[in-house]
């Protein structure tokens, strides 16, 4: 997006697009680069194309993606030509109990009493809040969630009446009456639901967080100087079981087991994965997360295969994702991850992952079903196949797959 910067603290958002007055934001170039990660100036710019509002929508040093406005956005409104919008009001009334749980995307939970600001650093992706995003012009249940970033904790004692939501299959929130609760109707007052309400839940709740230990995993006697250095740069050595970036190695882990190599060509190491466009696609953002680019690369192959019904022939789109990096192959080796081909050879799941706690095993198995657990399909109209997981091994290695 198009931003003009006036002056040191100060940024414009020229009149465009429908916008009927321009919009500032009043943050420094440290701010503004931490603003430009979520929707907050798309945000910003959507309240310019309100009618009635008056001069300039404005977004202060604070400001982050809301539910509408963005948090700390400001903008005036005429009493005749424009007026109250929710998303300026603000959601922050409503106060949930402290043991309403918050899922987070490493597929673990914890307390909302749980949480406090000093948890809140920076690097720290692994409290990201999921919400849900919802066309609310036509409300459906085709609702998806995004991550969001956790800015403040405030804990307070509340005068307002607090209520217990159960549904039929015993998922429960307690929550002030006036906590907006999304239902197929869309947001409705959970002292306002009805018993016929039909409200959207997040299937699946996650493992339970647990704090991890600083015990050290690998230290900086295994790598040559040269990948010492690129591993201290991205905080990777000495690595402890506590390192922020762990559980996205043992997610990554995971996939390589099943979908994925790690090999050397001369001096050099690759990490490459392969599978479908999404699964790639998350996989290059948590190699990110951890400190490396990656190149994702797609090429149509014919193949021919027999099968107990005959030869069959078919193309198919294959998605690769390459990460030309030594030090990472080198890291991912000494964590476990079998290097070359893993037909031909005896492997193991690692001891860290099998000693590790629930939610780091957990992001472990995920990556490693991604690539390998197939898809459910429906035998009838009620039930399922069987998930079933293959693995190709060479006969004389066998017995370390049962092993595993």
């Amino acid at each position: 997006m198009e931003l003009k910067k006036i002056s040191d603290f100060k940024w414009e958002i020229p009149k465009t697009d429908g916008m009927r007055v321009p919009a500032n934001i009043y943050a420094s170039e440290k701010l503004i680069s931490k603003i430009r990660e979520d929707r907050t100036l798309e945000q910003l710019k959507n309240m310019a194309c309100m009618p009635g509002i008056y001069k300039k929508a404005i977004a202060l040093p604070d400001a982050h993606q809301g539910y509408g406005f963005c948090i700390g956005g400001v903008a005036a409104l005429s009493t005749e030509t424009g007026g109250l919008s929710p998303g300026g009001v603000g959601y922050d009334i409503n106060c949930l109990c402290p043991d309403t749980k918050i899922l987070t995307p490493l597929g673990c939970c914890l307390n909302i009493s749980d949480l406090n600001n000093e948890d809140l650093v920076a690097d720290n992706n692994s409290f990201l809040l999921y919400k849900t995003k919802q066309d609310f012009n036509a409300v459906s249940f085709n609702a998806n969630l995004i991550g969001s970033k956790i800015n403040y904790v405030m804990k307070k004692d509340t005068y307002k009446k607090i209520l217990a939501v159960k549904t039929m299959l015993g998922r429960q929130i307690r929550c002030s009456e006036d906590h907006p609760i999304l239902t197929e109707k869309g947001m409705i007052k959970a002292g306002e639901l009805k018993q016929s309400d039909k409200v959207i839940i997040t299937p699946f709740t996650g493992v339970s967080y647990e704090p991890l230990s600083d015990k050290e995993l690998i230290g900086v006697a295994s790598f040559t100087k040269e990948q010492k250095n690129e591993l201290i740069k991205r905080n990777l050595l000495p690595l402890k079981e506590n390192n922020l970036k762990l559980p996205y190695l043992a997610r990554l882990m995971g996939y390589l087991f099943g979908d994925g190599t790690v090999y050397y060509s001369g001096k050099k190491g690759y990490v490459n994965f392969y599978g479908g466009e999404e699964d790639l696609t998350k996989i290059q953002h948590d190699l990110k997360v951890v400190g490396y680019n990656s190149q994702a690369y797609k090429r149509k192959r014919n193949f021919k295969i027999k099968t107990q019904y005959g030869e069959k022939e078919f193309t198919s789109e294959n998605c690769e994702l390459h990460c030309k990096s030594t030090s990472l192959a080198r890291l991912l080796e000494l964590l476990g991850a079998p290097v070359g081909n893993k037909t031909r050879q005896d492997y193991l799941v690692p001891l860290w992952i099998l000693n590790s706690k629930l939610w780091i095993k957990r992001l472990f198995l995920s990556g490693f079903f991604s690539a390998e657990l197939s898809k459910p399909k429906l035998t009838s109209k009620y039930n399922f196949y069987t998930p079933i997981i293959s693995q190709n091994k060479s006969e004389k290695h066998i017995e370390s797959m049962h092993n595993q």
